[in-house]
């Protein structure tokens, strides 16, 4: 009977205490950029707390109990880490500890679920369109570039950038710049249909 009561008072204990909701067998990371830890709190837990990043098979990480990120303000709920100065190694088995400092590593608030880091998938383009060309034989052009990162669950970010001006080499007498590049180019282009 007493060991009923015990084992009912640690189920409820830990059903009160921090809980890693990502990462999660079905929300893994890959090893490229920061990545996210989620986790829900009570007001009874600590106040903040520090992350590290452990995995039980040394070929996978030699070296257990990386801090990702200290002194984490508990009620934020949520987290950006960068990777460790190794970067993030791609394996499985690893866990998330959120535990009570750099200096108290087995203190653990709360270990997530084992989940995997994965390859990243990446792709990126570039587009060069010829815009115009000036009267000082010159010409103006608009670059984009997209860059795509794509998570083997199906989650993806992307970026891209957009940069006007000259593709010859410029004269300190004409100076074109992102704002400017694109209405000297219509003028000119006015100009030669006008005349």
């Amino acid at each position: 009977m007493r060991s009923f009561v015990t084992l009912c008072l640690a189920l409820a204990s830990s059903s009160w205490a921090y809980q890693v909701t990502r990462p999660s067998p079905s929300q893994g990371w890959t090893n490229s950029g920061s990545q996210t830890v989620t986790w829900d709190m009570v007001s009874t837990d600590p106040s903040n707390f520090t992350i590290l990043l452990t995995n039980t098979d040394r070929n996978v990480l030699p070296i257990n109990n990386q801090v990702l990120t200290a002194s984490v303000e508990g009620s934020l709920g949520t987290i950006d880490v960068r990777p460790p100065s190794g970067g993030w190694i791609a394996g499985p088995t690893y866990r998330v500890n959120l535990v009570k400092s750099e200096n108290e590593l087995s203190s653990i608030y709360a270990q997530s679920d084992e989940f995997d880091i994965t390859e990243s998938t990446s792709s990126s383009s570039a587009t060069t369109i010829p815009a115009a060309t000036l009267p000082n034989g010159q010409s103006a052009s608009r670059t984009t570039m997209v860059a795509s990162n794509t998570a083997p669950s199906g989650s993806s970010n992307s970026a891209s950038a957009t940069a006007d001006g000259p593709t010859t080499p410029s004269n300190a007498a004409v100076s074109i710049n992102a704002q400017s590049g694109l209405a000297v180019a219509l003028l000119a282009l006015f100009a030669t249909v006008m005349a």
